[in-house]
């Protein structure tokens, strides 16, 4: 999305999802200083959603792929150039 990022994460190692995403944020944040972006890039937050036993998560991943279809920047998600998925979606008529 051209205003924020979507992921599907499962931790592992001791790794936290607040770490994770911290972790990201900073990386971001210094590759974006040094390109030259002036100014904030993250809100202070984050949304996050744990899956429960009974939700599949490749629900949660097709609902994240759609966004930019309901958002109306694509016609189909695997048009989106940001997309990317470990299962294949955007390379397949799944």
């Amino acid at each position: 999305m051209p205003d924020h990022i979507h992921l599907v994460l499962e931790p592992y190692g001791g790794v936290s999802v607040d770490m994770f995403v911290g972790n990201i944020k900073g990386k971001i944040s210094l590759f974006l200083r040094r390109v030259g972006h002036k100014g904030p890039v993250w809100q202070a937050s984050f949304h996050d959603h744990i899956l429960r036993s009974r939700e599949d998560p490749l629900d949660s991943i097709r609902y994240v792929l759609e966004n930019p279809v309901r958002r109306g920047l694509v016609t189909g998600f695997r048009s989106y150039k940001w997309n990317w998925d470990k299962y294949g979606f955007c390379d397949s008529n799944k």
